[in-house]
């Protein structure tokens, strides 16, 4: 059966993250989070500078800048580091 191009990426994506061993509850947490939102259009990969780009791109654009996170009260975490820092 042949697959798609997104769905081989997808599918590439997250063997690579489910290959990589865990043992802090709150990295298997994010990578569990990451793997559910980590979006299509990443990949396929040639390299790993290619995989750690992607994460950059992800993190910075999108998990620390925009997605509301329920143990900070369902805000960004730049959010609360800017309000943290304007306070003290």
């Amino acid at each position: 059966m042949k697959t798609t191009d997104s769905a081989h990426s997808n599918h590439v994506n997250r063997n690579y993250l489910n290959r990589i061993q865990l043992r802090q509850p709150s990295l298997r947490k994010f990578l569990g989070k990451l793997k559910q939102e980590w979006p299509v259009q990443y990949g396929p990969f040639e390299n790993i500078e290619q995989v750690r780009l992607a994460l950059f791109e992800h993190i910075e654009g999108y998990y620390y800048t925009k997605r509301l996170h329920q143990a900070l009260g369902y805000r960004a975490p730049r959010d609360v580091e800017e309000e943290l820092l304007r306070n003290h």
